[in-house]
């Protein structure tokens, strides 16, 4: 009852400044345009696609970077944790009937940020339509709504393995600032770079589970979407399993140093 009342005031304090709300999104639709724009306007100086990418599979490469935003958005609060954790904020989730750290999350959740990003996710994904023409099949939609999904929850709890380090080295940023410098390769087609860089961007830092890979299933480009989509489970579970396991570690750590 408290979240739904969260959200309905939220909701009214996003009416109040409607013209903000609209601009927001044109701003959105502009900053991401203009990466569409380059890739329609490199292809056309090539007068051929680029490598197996034309100009429809890059425009949606774009636009996967806004579908994990938004994701990432609700686990707004591991970003904020090492802060909490230096201040001694964590004693008031402690102390609560309610886990704690479903209470860290709660708190510092963007929900209407991430519907807002999917708003405009929507909006481009029907002009891109109108003037790309997609087909796409049933079954590659299910592969790329899996593997988006899945991705953006690994790497979700990667930084959440980064967040729980503040436990033994205070303040993370940095390293929260270090991993956010790779983000930018989700702008470019996996398959483009060396062989080794690809492994890395997949199953070191995987930056293309929530970029190159969804889209490559979408657009038919990967031979065995199935095969792929269990790696990606079994990368999700060795996260999530590191990530159960710090907390525990950190909990422990947290009571020993507070007494």
């Amino acid at each position: 009852m408290v979240f739904i009342r969260f959200l309905q005031l939220s909701l009214k304090d996003l009416s109040v400044f409607r013209s903000d709300f609209i601009i927001s999104i044109i701003h959105i639709l502009i900053y991401q345009g203009i990466f569409i724009l380059f890739w329609d306007a490199l292809l056309r100086q090539l007068d051929s696609p680029l490598g197996e990418w034309d100009k429809g599979s890059l425009a949606l490469l774009i636009l996967v970077g806004l579908i994990f935003s938004s994701i990432r958005m609700l686990f707004f609060g591991f970003t904020t944790m090492s802060s909490k954790v230096i201040n001694g904020e964590l004693d008031k989730y402690l102390c609560r009937p309610v886990s704690p750290l479903l209470a860290l999350l709660a708190e510092d959740t963007k929900i209407w940020a991430a519907g807002h990003s999917l708003l405009t996710c929507s909006i481009l994904f029907f002009f891109m339509d109108q003037v790309y023409d997609y087909q796409f099949t049933t079954l590659s939609f299910v592969y790329f709504s899996i593997s988006i999904l899945v991705g953006s929850l690994t790497l979700v709890l990667m930084e959440g393995c980064i967040a729980l380090s503040a436990f033994w080295f205070g303040n993370v940023d940095r390293l929260f600032y270090l991993i956010n410098s790779f983000g930018d390769f989700q702008r470019y087609p996996i398959t483009l770079f060396p062989k080794l860089l690809q492994h890395f961007l997949i199953y070191v830092l995987p930056i293309g589970l929530v970029s190159s890979i969804p889209v490559m299933f979408l657009v038919g480009m990967y031979d065995e979407p199935a095969s792929m989509l269990i790696i990606q489970g079994v990368i999700l579970l060795f996260w999530l399993c590191g990530f159960v396991w710090l907390w525990r570690c950190a909990l422990r750590r947290y009571d020993s140093l507070g007494g």
